[in-house]
């Protein structure tokens, strides 16, 4: 069973439920970490799978696009404080950097990477991980009361999980040392205001506006939309001759398209493109 067309197995009860739940409506994958008990902290069951359908997403063209959202009042609360806790003095540093480089990174890598648009849906508290994860999708739309904060450094961390690329290409390095200096929560009005909140959304309506978002890109060229994708991320760290290569190795792909060719007859034809991602 592919990891995106979700768990359809009738379980025991008192079973555990699975970590990350996934439905794939129309062309949209959406992705519900759920863990709500646990305000969706990330721990090695939910990376794992994470892992597994960004991997089974990137690969399957019924897969236009990605919605990341939270299950309950939360949308990621960040790592297991309580396991971190337990596992204190149990860890060496070699073990943390392995667990970081080979579990929770990957997952904000594959996000960040994949050639199709993600958005991010933020319920509630986006903390620490939480954060970095909504930083690395395309899109982010915000619940009124969603919250926002980088709280590695009230547990005496400094960040991981990509935090210290994301924020200073988003608001600059003298706002992102203020944000991973203090690690206070920004609410998502102010988030909005700096520029990494696309859209304030009333609570009841966040995951509607958010899927109406991502079936609107779904049904869009998804192929170009990709290296778009690509093209922003790698500028961040080029000069402007490499980009204007990158951008025309980008071009002359697209124009072997059927989506491009699809354009070029609804522009004659005066119709709606139909897009296939192909």
């Amino acid at each position: 069973m592919n990891a995106h067309r979700g768990d359809t197995r009738i379980r025991e009860p008192g079973a555990k439920a699975p970590a990350v739940v996934t439905e794939l409506r129309g062309g949209v994958l959406m992705v519900t970490l759920n863990r709500p008990e646990a305000l969706n902290a990330m721990n090695p069951d939910m990376t794992k799978s994470l892992r597994a359908i960004l991997a089974d997403a990137a690969a399957d063209p019924d897969v236009r696009a990605l919605l990341v959202t939270g299950a309950g009042r939360a949308f990621c609360a960040g790592g297991d404080v309580k396991m971190m806790a337990a596992q204190v003095g149990r860890r060496s540093p070699n073990e943390v950097r392995r667990k970081i480089r080979e579990h929770t990174g990957p997952v904000i890598l594959a996000l960040a990477t994949i050639e199709k648009p993600v958005v991010a849906a933020v319920n509630g508290i986006a903390y620490g991980g939480g954060f970095s994860m909504a930083l690395a999708c395309d899109l982010i739309l915000a619940a009124r009361s969603a919250r926002f904060a980088q709280v590695f450094v009230t547990r005496g961390l400094a960040p991981d999980t990509g935090s210290s690329w994301f924020l200073p290409r988003l608001v600059g390095p003298w706002r992102a040392r203020e944000l991973l200096f203090r690690g206070e929560p920004l609410d998502a009005e102010t988030a909005h205001r700096l520029g990494f909140v696309s859209r304030v959304c009333d609570d009841v309506t966040l995951i509607d506006e958010a899927l109406e978002l991502a079936t609107s890109l779904a049904a869009g060229p998804t192929m170009a939309i990709g290296m778009i994708k690509t093209l922003v991320s790698q500028g961040l760290g080029s000069d402007l001759a490499a980009a204007i290569n990158a951008e025309a190795d980008a071009q002359a792909i697209c124009m072997e398209s059927e989506d491009f060719r699809e354009g070029l007859r609804a522009l004659r034809e005066k119709r709606p493109p139909n897009f296939s991602g192909r």
